[in-house]
């Protein structure tokens, strides 16, 4: 009887701990099963994120082509190939808007407010275009080209270009003295921003409402690093417009607190007016000088 009992008692105690391995062992595959799901989510969110950033960069580099599109077809004169590029260029900046889901709720309020004006604008340009008035288009055309340099200050330095793709070149800032925002624009070409290495450097700093120093001095053909430093309270630009006014030869912004950099090279001499383009600064007298100066035929590297 006594054995009969000690076989009975090992047989629940074996079945108990059969049932404890198994469930241990559910519970195991679980939270595996479980694991898999986040880190797949995750993965899953991550590929999401790309794809978004992707998206931006393709309509944004879409937009600026049919912004260069448009003053190509003013500088040429043939303004009735301008009409369907200002629907064309409506519709992307929308799109932009759609796109940029990413952004805090003050800047998706002002790039809403941009991309609003920028499509009235648009069709402003368009009624000028189509009544031929050359001076008219252009007047038009320079104050969408701001609104387009506006737009894209409000997202962080780099997210519109190519996504998988380093900036190109005469598009990319160095930034220095902090972690906020800043870009870089200008022409690009013998006169404006330039891709090969500087052999000169100038540092300005910004304040609320000053350049520092107000008169900036560059040798013609030189590529010379400028940089700007923003010691101030707000966002600010150091711009250089063409002769003509048309487009921008120099065009650095920066956030308060940061400095932004870029190499340009300005290969005609004379005195050039400096703004600080953020609305309101140049009434401020946030203004300066730029003087380029011809360069030194004795100098065999043309350093200043």
């Amino acid at each position: 009887m006594t054995a009969y009992r000690s076989i009975a008692v090992g047989a629940v105690v074996l079945a108990l701990a059969w049932s404890l391995l198994a469930s241990r062992g559910n519970a195991d595959a679980g939270h595996g099963a479980d694991s898999h799901d986040t880190h797949g989510e995750q993965h899953g969110e991550g590929h999401e994120e790309d794809r978004h950033a992707a998206d931006l960069a393709q309509v944004w580099n879409s937009l600026k082509h049919t912004r260069d599109g448009i003053a190509a077809d003013i500088e040429a004169g043939s303004l009735n190939a301008i009409h369907e590029k200002t629907e064309i260029l409506e519709t992307e900046a929308k799109s932009l808007l759609q796109h940029s889901t990413s952004l805090e709720p003050k800047k998706r309020e002002r790039v809403e407010s941009l991309i609003r004006q920028i499509t009235k604008l648009g069709g402003t340009l368009h009624a000028a275009a189509d009544a031929g008035d050359q001076d008219r288009t252009r007047r038009e055309f320079k104050r969408l080209d701001g609104l387009l340099q506006l737009l894209q200050a409000q997202y962080p330095a780099g997210s519109l270009e190519p996504h998988g793709h380093p900036p190109a070149a005469g598009h990319s800032s160095e930034r220095s003295h902090g972690h906020g925002e800043g870009h870089v624009h200008g022409n690009n070409g013998p006169q404006g921003l330039v891709s090969t290495r500087a052999r000169a450097s100038v540092l300005v700093r910004s304040t609320d409402f000053h350049f520092k120093p107000t008169t900036i001095k560059l040798r013609a053909g030189i590529p010379t690093r400028i940089e700007l430093q923003n010691d101030g309270q707000t966002e600010h630009s150091l711009v250089v417009k063409t002769p003509d006014g048309e487009y921008d030869w120099i065009h650095l912004h920066a956030q308060a607190g940061t400095s932004v950099a870029a190499t340009y090279q300005l290969d005609q001499p004379g005195e050039y007016r400096v703004l600080c383009t953020i609305p309101g600064h140049t009434e401020a007298g946030m203004t300066g000088n730029l003087i380029v100066e011809a360069e030194d035929p004795h100098s065999h590297h043309g350093e200043p």
